[in-house]
């Protein structure tokens, strides 16, 4: 209802969340409540492309002034042996975007 806010509230609630690295089987790190409705994307590149390609969604979401609010999601896989996974035989990066849906 009220974009405008959306920085002015992400730098408020920032003082409350500390960087945190995690190291587990995905099971026991993702689950979470999910109170908020909302649609995502999530697209796998090469690792060695991921910094790059996570540098150019920002510069994407800055340059059209895209009301973000959730964090966008990061993460390194390692390769797996497994013909129809998204990391079969190179490890890769997984980026995901949240957008609130009504």
């Amino acid at each position: 209802k009220f974009p405008a806010l959306n920085p002015h509230l992400q730098k408020l609630l920032g003082v409350f969340v500390k960087p945190t690295t995690y190291v587990d089987w995905s099971s026991k790190i993702f689950p979470t409540p999910r109170h908020t409705r909302f649609n995502e994307m999530e697209y796998q590149i090469p690792a060695t492309q991921g910094l790059a390609c996570l540098d150019e969604v920002i510069y994407t979401l800055r340059q059209h002034k895209a009301p973000v609010f959730f964090p966008i999601e990061y993460r390194y896989v390692k390769g797996d042996d497994i013909w129809l996974s998204p990391f079969y035989q190179q490890d890769s990066a997984s980026i995901s975007i949240h957008q609130y849906h009504k």
